[in-house]
């Protein structure tokens, strides 16, 4: 099931947020993003609370899950980045990758 393909997310009453976002999953991809725009979640919960943060690419169950504000981030395998919150320019490779990082940027 494909959320968004390249569009602008409509919240109710038609504000348009965010925006050329791509999400697939069976659930919550991106879901609480607002004008986070250029994001890539692929797999359930990757970007979930992804808010206002652009310039992301998350592959995986769970990948960058907490992430709210981080720009510029790359996490691909299960979990990875799963508790950044504000990190920015990561980038996580393999299951669990960067699991425990929150704040700290430019890691790889």
């Amino acid at each position: 099931m494909i959320r968004r393909a390249f569009t602008m997310k409509l919240k109710p009453g038609g504000l348009a947020v965010g925006g050329f976002d791509a999400a697939t999953s069976t659930y919550g991809a991106l879901f609480y993003n607002t004008t986070g725009s250029y994001n890539v979640a692929v797999g359930t919960g990757s970007l979930r609370s992804n808010t206002t943060a652009s310039f992301n690419t998350a592959v995986g169950y769970l990948s960058m899950r907490d992430n709210t504000t981080g720009s510029q981030n790359t996490a691909v395998g299960i979990q990875s980045l799963v508790f950044n919150t504000s990190g920015a320019n990561n980038v996580a490779l393999g299951v669990d990758a960067l699991q425990k990082n929150t704040t700290a940027s430019l890691i790889s």
